[in-house]
């Protein structure tokens, strides 16, 4: 099956989960003109999108904004009441992980349609196929931060790759999405590159109990040292798998720990593309966090501490992590730790010293 999208005949797509990642892509997609898309999501989402009366996707100095009238967009309320779904040829997964567990009524996709999971950790393809067993699932990666600003304008935040499994469908994507000046392709080993964007991933609950901006938080010492011991855990991890972690970055993933650990005039020239951060751009376990939502802990920090668990590899560090994202939770509130404080937190509770920085509990 060959696909070669055109203005008179657009790819089908569907995007389950239209959240930020999933309202970036899809708006990206609609304004090539090159698909045509239906969004999935619930009423929060498109009360904010009628409010503005279109959604908007910004793409450096340019602003499309995509009118009503042109927008697709299927509520819980929708599937229950059976209401007749368009003809799909391929649907985009941008959910939580916990979501997909939680999905009551998963929305009825059409018959032959390719599901493509663009969501984090390593667990959703197996819960999809569990979901959707008559469908064949396949995996992607979304590198880039995303945030919508008022009025509901989807704004990329940082740069990063979208890497899509190879398929004849996600070759038409991949084809679109290039069209639309988006860095995207596909590759054979999707898997490898969701190890390099798990571990990437570790530093979600580092800035997420800092509750500062992403460039804020990287440019600080302290914060960068916690998330190498969290990397280096998962880089064991990966060897005990057999994994080799794809490089996703600027710095490959066997060496971003060294990276994060020198002195932060260092680290802003070794590492440009880190600090060179919209201002805005946080993490999205922040974000759930400071809305009260449960967070992706468990599928992130939580996967690589089970799969160590398999190996009998210690990983207090992320385990330190977890209790203290745990505890954010609880409180429905960033501690909003400074980096001396995370860092002597994550000490306290893993008993884990870092070799060089000077703070409470290091070991010169």
């Amino acid at each position: 099956m060959t696909l070669q999208p055109t203005q008179e005949n657009p790819l089908k797509v569907g995007v389950l989960g239209a959240g930020l990642i999933g309202l970036y892509l899809g708006s990206v997609l609609q304004a090539s003109k090159m698909a045509k898309v239906t969004f999935f999501g619930r009423e929060r989402m498109w009360k904010e999108i009628v409010e503005a009366k279109g959604l908007s996707v910004e793409e450096g100095t340019g602003l499309t904004t995509l009118p009503i009238e042109e927008l697709e967009f299927r509520l819980p309320e929708d599937e229950e009441a059976g209401k007749p779904l368009n003809e799909l040829d391929v649907v985009l997964v941008t959910l939580k992980t916990q979501h997909i567990k939680g999905l009551k009524t998963p929305p009825k996709i059409p018959e032959g349609a390719l599901i493509v999971s663009m969501c984090n950790g390593l667990d959703s393809v197996s819960l999809l196929r569990n979901t959707y067993p008559q469908h064949r699932v396949v995996n992607g990666m979304f590198g880039p931060n995303v945030i919508m600003v008022p009025p509901a304008t989807m704004v990329k935040t940082t740069s990063g790759l979208i890497l899509l499994d190879a398929h004849p469908v996600t070759t038409a994507l991949t084809a679109v999405l290039t069209t639309a000046k988006i860095d995207c392709s596909t590759v054979d080993d999707v898997m490898s590159v969701k190890w390099a964007k798990l571990l990437i991933n570790t530093n979600n609950a580092v800035n997420a109990l800092s509750g500062l901006p992403l460039s804020r938080q990287l440019r600080q010492q302290p914060y960068r040292m916690v998330w190498a011991a969290a990397m280096r855990e998962g880089l064991k991890v990966c060897q005990a798998e057999g994994v080799t972690p794809a490089k996703i970055m600027a710095i490959p993933p066997l060496y971003m720990p060294y990276a994060l650990e020198v002195p932060d005039t260092v680290f802003t020239r070794v590492a440009k593309g880190l600090v060179s951060i919209d201002e805005r751009a946080g993490s999205s376990m922040l974000e759930d966090i400071m809305g009260g939502r449960p967070s992706e802990i468990a599928y992130l920090n939580g996967t690589l501490a089970d799969t160590a668990a398999k190996h009998a590899i210690p990983t207090p560090v992320n385990d330190a992590l977890i209790t203290l994202i745990r505890q954010a939770e609880t409180a429905k509130t960033s501690p909003c730790l400074t980096g001396d404080e995370l860092l002597d937190k994550v000490c306290e509770i893993s008993g884990w010293k870092p070799t060089y920085y000077s703070s409470s509990c290091s070991v010169m």
